[in-house]
């Protein structure tokens, strides 16, 4: 899988989308780094666990749910303050 950005050369470019983001988000660079360094340590941690679990399953049997759980109230909380609430729309 490869990971694409969202930021494009009309954004500005990496610096002009990558402050932006920041202002969005209300984060200094430092800030940002150690939220999305953790966030990716976690997601690591649990993914490992997954893959342990798939081998010997009655190890870790509910730290993959446990960790996006954990992560999923972790983001409802902070929701990005340029984007809507899409929780708030009815189809």
């Amino acid at each position: 899988m490869v990971a694409t950005s969202r930021v494009s050369t009309n954004d500005g470019g990496l610096v002009a989308g990558s402050i932006a983001h920041l202002r969005e988000h209300g984060f200094g660079y430092r800030e940002h780094l150690g939220v999305a360094w953790r966030i990716g340590w976690t997601l690591l941690r649990g993914g490992a666990a997954c893959l342990v679990h798939g081998v010997a399953p009655a190890l870790f049997r509910t730290t993959g749910s446990d960790t996006v759980r954990r992560l999923h109230t972790k983001f409802s909380k902070r929701r990005c303050t340029t984007e809507p609430n899409w929780l708030e729309y009815e189809i």
